[in-house]
């Protein structure tokens, strides 16, 4: 029957061919109907595999792989499109309401399979938590298409399952990797990037790369390999990598109000329980934390899980990879109408930019994570009191970190204490990791100076647990310091009587006053 249908579809196409019938007006709406009775034999297709794999699975006591690779070689598909048809088939048996849209076709086939790709690849839970919503799901379904219908799903799990978004950018940020791989008559560039870094790389290949003019003869793909050559050209020149001469390509992040606050909580939850208490959560045995983001909600006030923070093109932002990028990111509130229209725009905070940035990477020399000699101007600036926490874009509360060790302060929970000339890095547990010192280093410190020691005023003064010279309270600072910051160093000794001769007063900093 089908056949004959077919048959019959074929025999008319071949006449309207032969006839010249190149500009037949009713040739768009037959391929319409033509769409949407492809998509409707495509869902009973899938429904009738159903049917057939549960008689074999009846039949031989469930050998499912035996059907499925019967599938792959019946189809000459392969394994990979028999797995997506037993996925999609699956699908339509759980929700029947969007089942009987797809066989009416108000619902395509490829809004079926855009739906099951969501729902068979998130955890159990949120798949039963999705699958509630069937009704919202096959309206947006009605209206949405479907690329825009599977990142509004993936948005949707990644909200439900906050935790496993953070596992997933943590797997595809420890699989980064880059090729150059040498060939006849060039190199090959081959890598994988996760979508934060990949983001960031497109953001400055668009920066360096001009809109193609009618001259312009080149592809997308040599547009983009000569960005690319344009940024190297531009690093090595050393224009931008300079100490306070850095451009960072511009990422806008859209953030929810209650993600922001989920954000906050997700932090609060690593503060310490006293002034030199341990944080409430310690990292896993691995160093990381698999659970942090959903047991912040559990502990927080909102009813619902928020949405994740996304790029402008929708890419999603884990709480992990957005809580590394908020630390030293511009903010902007933007008040929102019912109908999305800005009402008011708040102020933006500026971060380590100009002489700040460039007085802060001179003074490190190179990233401070201890035995960690990355070069300055290739590293990020940390605030060591997170400004969420009132912690001031100032020398004293920044640090030069490179990437993966900021990575890791985030991650880990590190404790940040500014010493004597240098920073000492401790776990939650209170486990001292290393320390980092510029007294040894001719260009910032002359030889000469080394035998002043900062005067510091004794009452003020806190004996370190592991040794290190006293610092004053104000410098001791965690990266997840709950009380406000204390005011900076830097205030001058109180004037009081001197002997004749004697020095005179002498800032409260843990290096010469130059810092």
């Amino acid at each position: 029957m089908v056949r004959e249908a077919v048959s019959r579809l074929v025999e008319h196409v071949d006449a309207a061919e032969q006839a010249g019938a190149s500009h037949d007006p009713g040739a768009r709406e037959a391929a319409t109907a033509l769409d949407a009775a492809a998509s409707i034999l495509g869902v009973q297709r899938l429904r009738v595999v159903g049917l057939a794999r549960r008689h074999h699975e009846s039949a031989t006591s469930g050998r499912d792989r035996e059907f499925t690779s019967w599938r792959a070689n019946s189809t000459k598909q392969g394994i990979g499109a028999a797995r997506t048809e037993e996925e999609t088939g699956r699908t339509l048996a759980r929700l029947s309401t969007i089942r009987e849209a797809a066989g009416a076709g108000t619902v395509s086939e490829g809004h079926v399979r855009a739906i099951a790709g969501v729902l068979e690849r998130a955890p159990e839970n949120v798949r039963d938590r999705l699958m509630e919503r069937e009704g919202e799901i096959l309206r947006r379904a009605q209206e949405a298409t479907v690329p825009d219908l599977r990142k509004e799903l993936r948005a949707a799990a990644a909200a439900l399952e906050a935790d496993q978004a953070d596992r997933d950018f943590e797997v595809a940020r420890q699989n980064r990797r880059l090729f150059l791989i040498n060939k006849r008559g060039g190199v090959a560039v081959e890598g994988f990037l996760d979508a934060v870094a990949g983001a960031t790389l497109r953001t400055a290949l668009e920066a360096v790369t001009q809109a193609p003019t009618a001259e312009d003869q080149r592809t997308a793909e040599q547009r983009r390999a000569d960005g690319l050559l344009a940024i190297a050209e531009r690093t090595l020149s050393q224009g931008v990598t300079r100490p306070g001469a850095q451009i960072r390509p511009t990422l806008t992040v859209l953030i929810r109000h209650d993600a922001w606050l989920l954000l906050l909580a997700r932090r609060r939850q690593a503060c310490p329980k006293g002034p030199e208490g341990i944080g409430s959560q310690a990292p896993a045995a691995d160093g990381r934390s698999t659970r942090r983001t959903g047991e912040a909600f559990a502990r927080s006030r909102l009813r619902q899980e928020p949405a994740l923070a996304e790029l402008l093109d929708g890419t999603l932002i884990p709480f992990a990879a957005l809580e590394v990028m908020a630390c030293d990111a511009f903010t902007q509130r933007v008040v929102l109408d019912p109908q999305g229209a800005p009402l008011d725009v708040g102020r933006t905070q500026r971060t380590f930019t100009g002489d700040l940035r460039r007085a802060i990477l001179v003074r490190d020399r190179h990233c401070q994570y201890p035995g960690c000699s990355m070069r300055a101007s290739w590293c990020e600036v940390h605030h060591i009191l997170y400004w969420s926490r009132q912690g001031a874009t100032s020398q004293e509360n920044g640090i030069t970190l490179c990437s993966a060790h900021h990575h890791q302060v985030h991650d880990e929970r590190l404790t940040i204490t500014p010493i004597a000339g240098g920073f000492q890095f401790t776990t939650p547990s209170g486990r001292r990791i290393g320390r980092t010192t510029r007294l040894h280093d001719h260009l910032l410190i002359p030889a000469a100076e080394l035998s002043f020691s900062p005067v510091r005023a004794a009452p003020r003064s806190i004996p370190s647990p592991h040794g290190d010279p006293p610092v004053e309270p104000s410098r001791r600072v965690g990266a997840l310091r709950c009380a406000p910051a204390q005011p900076p160093p830097g205030e001058r000794e109180p004037e009081g009587p001197r002997a004749r001769g004697a020095a005179p007063p002498r800032t409260r900093a843990a290096a010469p006053a130059l810092w």
